[in-house]
């Protein structure tokens, strides 16, 4: 199942409505040649913000992704936990850093993806919120254990003092 299939369908069991589909992203080939070899780029026109086509595309996408994160049904009760204390902090993973080309990690008797191990990251990146990860420590084989900072729309300044506090602390230790 594609990524947008899978999002689609959560959105279906979730009761968001969303349009069949994102707007279309056309494709405009420029192929430069490097040495002797040929690269294509099929978005490059994406590049150039002052084109109108490239702002109105930018609009719709925004538009949809808006849509989208507006309709999260647990967007709300985030916001209201937030809103007690300004920031949350959490995990960045279920796990420490692991070696660069991993794939899958166990932990006790369970195997799954980094991409799993690291959904807690995620979760804030889907509902828009400012969030700012920094170190605070280290796993017993000498791997960085992180810890993200989260905060409401627009209060990047409290997540970013939030974050040199806990540096600040943990270069003290």
């Amino acid at each position: 199942m594609s990524t947008f299939g899978l999002v689609f369908s959560l959105g279906a069991v979730l009761g968001i409505a969303l349009p069949a589909q994102p707007p279309a992203t056309p494709q405009k080939p420029v192929t430069d040649t490097y040495y002797t070899v040929k690269v294509t780029d099929n978005y490059r026109w994406l590049e150039k913000y002052s084109d109108p086509a490239v702002r109105k595309w930018s609009d719709d996408q925004n538009r949809y992704a808006r849509r989208y994160i507006d309709s999260l049904p647990a967007r709300p009760a985030l916001f209201e936990q937030l809103k007690l204390g300004g920031r949350l902090i959490a995990p960045v993973g279920a796990t420490p850093a692991f070696a660069h080309g991993t794939h899958k990690l166990t932990v006790g008797e369970q195997t799954f993806s980094t991409f799993q191990a690291f959904s807690y990251c995620q979760a804030f990146n889907v509902f828009d919120l400012p969030v700012v990860t920094v170190p605070a420590g280290r796993s017993a084989e000498g791997l960085p254990i992180g810890v993200q900072i989260v905060g409401l729309p627009f209060a990047e300044e409290t997540v970013l003092a939030a974050a040199a506090i806990i540096e600040q602390a943990m270069s003290d230790n």
